[in-house]
């Protein structure tokens, strides 16, 4: 999978330091590709959340500075996004109740004991892997489920996006269309991106989809798409 976005936001440089190298470590003895990326303010995370959503997983302090609550900013967050999952980080439990409110995935009370926060990191990253992810197709602003894109193949001009029920054309380079796809898809040949869970078989020429199409396969890629086809079989 691509790396794991978590988001600190915490008004305390001692404690979001503190999180952030707990975080670090849990990631790397668990082998999860992680970046970490700490706000101090409410309205800063917010800003940017609303700008780009690039935050899969939030630890989020009850009680900011300056008057802030998390509670109200979860509440913020939560009129638009179901998905992003929430864990409260707080020095008194009163608020415990209210984080059902949001539905945040726990509460934890501070100082965070690493073993508890290794226990919901791994809760947490199980549910992101479960969720359905979506991607927003650039310049036509369509909003697609991974899982239902099949294939994109590129022309001279533009590239067409197969999904299960219908096609899309856009002006943009293979390059940047696969970093947008990201997980779960896989470059075959120069001209072709394969939706890895509508692969059904390979060999060393092709990739044969569900829907019957053939894509064609660089010789120099195949251990690494046959690699990417065991990897989609053993996590579906």
């Amino acid at each position: 999978m691509n790396a794991l976005n978590i988001t600190i936001c915490e008004d305390e440089a001692a404690q979001a330091e503190n999180l952030r190298k707990l975080v670090l470590k849990w990631a790397e003895h668990g082998a999860v590709g992680t970046t970490v990326r700490i706000f101090t303010n409410a309205g800063d995370f917010l800003r940017e959340w609303r700008r780009q959503r690039g935050c899969d997983i939030l630890l989020l302090d009850v009680q900011l500075g300056d008057g802030q609550n998390g509670i109200e900013l979860a509440r913020e967050l939560r009129k638009d996004d179901n998905r992003l999952i929430i864990v409260f980080v707080s020095a008194f439990d009163d608020f415990i109740g209210l984080g059902y409110d949001v539905s945040a995935l726990h509460y934890l009370v501070k100082p965070v004991s690493e073993k508890k926060l290794n226990e919901v990191l791994g809760r947490a990253r199980e549910q992101f892997l479960r969720q359905p992810r979506y991607v927003v197709l650039p310049a036509i602003n369509v909003r697609l489920r991974t899982e239902d894109i099949c294939y994109a193949e590129a022309f001279s001009h533009y590239v067409e996006i197969y999904t299960t029920g219908q096609s899309f054309r856009l002006k943009i380079n293979m390059n940047e269309l696969e970093e947008i796809l990201g997980n779960g898809f896989f470059r075959c040949h120069r001209s072709y991106i394969a939706g890895m869970a509508h692969v059904a078989m390979i060999n060393r020429r092709l990739m044969v989809l569900d829907t019957g199409k053939t894509l064609p396969l660089s010789r120099r890629l195949y251990d690494d798409a046959n690699q990417a086809f065991i990897h989609t079989l053993f996590a579906t």
